[in-house]
């Protein structure tokens, strides 16, 4: 893709300041005219000349509405960064919608140094490869506009940049030490350059490759390919691009849930206590080693899940764990992919967090009360198990529960909150609503189970009927984890 880009003519000082007015005004317009469509926009801006990228960041502040803008440079991470899955910090800088957000080198940039450094062996350049183009796809369904942009400079250009600062330092404040040890390394970084560039290089994401020897030059170009980019996206407006049409899909046969292994009172308080002392050494061991764990409780209404979460966090450090309850979205969540906000939560090095419902309402509540298009949820399966792949694959514990409870256990369970004064808070006419819709949810579970329980990631299916069996099959299970077993 380098080789064929051909060397643009060079634009002097005074053409760049005949056309800057029009060229400011047409993106001040274009950018203003996406706000308005609600319209969320990404530039990845890369390539092998990071001077040239600060600078058309420099020009791109200058001539768009700064305050619209969201910039993130990605260089070393952070401690915070490292304890969490890569993709951890991209998907913490995707705009909101109606916003633009300019993204310096990202999943774009520094993993391909690594991978000319022989940081990164032949499968994990390959699973980037995969979780990179799987990452743009999402957003872009998801109605985000992404312009990809590769600065390319030749090695003679970037030579005379790196002189000149050595003579003039102040004239080349963006040139630094490392830009000299990276032209010496380029020939051998342009093989890994192209070989992400061809493999990630889509239909709904393309490449541009800028020549960048000539800053006047590039940054016109750079400032017409985004006003191109602005101006479809406010004409197509927040709409996520159309979905490729989905074949039905057969039926997926009921849930296989287990039986239910009755036990006495004095003998579930017996094996409970001695079961959450396990979870508390064994949480103790993973906080001192650095490993995080996500546990995921699903079920149905009266299923139990928060007596199930209350065993397991009564043997957790208060300090080093935390439950989220998920209800529907705020405001703020729905202007991101729906993914982003647990993104945003997963736990540090060490740390325990427990989601009392999850990223699964995509393929339940959201499929079956239409919150959600059939595209969306379709291929939400996906992008679940990516998401779920990219957790497991950074060394986090994840362990999913689906607490399956009877029509009639929770029938019972429902006139009981209705008769205890206490427990009247639990049930509301959505409950009730839910039960008319049980077959719907029973095949949206079917399907969930059977597309989302993967080797690295399997549901542990709870029979809830018996509350005492359902809360020590799920402390075993953390046990399990938590001691190295999957």
């Amino acid at each position: 893709m380098l080789d064929a880009t051909a060397p643009v003519p060079k634009l002097s000082r005074e053409q760049l300041a005949e056309r800057e007015p029009s060229l400011r005004l047409a993106l001040l317009n274009a950018q203003f005219d996406c706000r308005q469509a609600a319209v969320p926009v990404v530039l990845l801006l890369t390539g092998n000349d990071h001077v040239g990228a600060n600078e058309v960041l420099d020009r791109l502040h200058e001539w768009m509405d700064a305050r619209g803008l969201d910039t993130s440079v990605f260089e070393d991470e952070t401690d915070e960064e490292r304890e969490r899955p890569r993709f951890w910090r991209y998907w913490r800088a995707l705009p909101a919608r109606g916003r633009t957000a300019v993204l310096l080198g990202a999943w774009a940039g520094e993993p391909i140094v690594e991978r000319e450094a022989g940081k990164l062996d032949a499968d994990e350049w390959a699973d980037h490869l995969r979780h990179s183009s799987n990452l743009e796809e999402e957003w872009v369904a998801d109605g985000v506009t992404m312009l990809k942009i590769f600065l390319f400079a030749s090695p003679a250009s970037l030579e005379h940049r790196i002189e000149r600062a050595r003579r003039k330092p102040d004239s080349e404040p963006y040139v630094e030490k490392r830009d000299a040890k990276a032209l010496h390394r380029w020939e051998s970084t342009r093989v890994v350059a192209e070989e992400f560039l061809r493999a990630t290089d889509t239909d709904a994401a393309p490449w541009h490759v800028v020549r960048a020897d000539d800053a006047q030059a590039r940054d016109v170009a750079v400032v017409e390919l985004l006003i191109a980019a602005l101006t479809e996206a406010a004409e197509r407006g927040a709409r996520p691009r159309p979905a490729e049409v989905v074949a039905p899909h057969p039926a997926f046969p009921p849930v296989d849930i287990p039986e239910i292994e009755s036990v006495t009172e004095v003998e579930y308080d017996h094996r409970k206590k001695k079961l959450q002392g396990k979870v508390a050494r064994l949480s103790r061991k993973a906080r001192r080693r650095g490993i995080a764990t996500v546990l995921v409780f699903e079920g149905g209404d009266a299923a139990g899940k928060g007596g199930a979460i209350r065993r397991v966090t009564q043997a957790l450090a208060a300090r080093d764990s935390r439950v989220t309850p998920i209800a529907a979205p705020t405001e703020e969540e729905r202007r991101y992919h729906y993914l982003w906000r647990f993104w945003r939560a997963l736990p540090r090095a060490g740390r325990v967090q427990i989601f009392d419902r999850s990223w699964y309402g995509r393929v339940l509540v959201e499929r079956v009360e239409r919150f959600a298009s059939e595209a969306e949820w379709r291929r939400a399966y996906d992008e679940i198990n990516d998401f779920e792949e990219q957790l497991v694959g950074a060394g986090i514990r994840l362990v999913k529960f689906w607490l399956e409870v009877s029509e009639q256990e929770q029938l019972r369970r429902f006139q009981a909150r209705e008769n205890t004064p206490y427990k009247q808070y639990k049930i509301t006419d959505e409950d009730w609503r839910n039960r008319g819709k049980r077959d719907q949810y029973a095949e949206a579970v079917a399907e969930m189970v059977a597309r989302t329980s993967t080797p690295a990631a399997p549901w542990t299916l709870v029979n809830a009927d018996d509350k005492h069996h359902a809360r020590l099959v799920v402390l075993r299970r953390v046990v399990d984890v938590l001691g190295d077993g999957r």
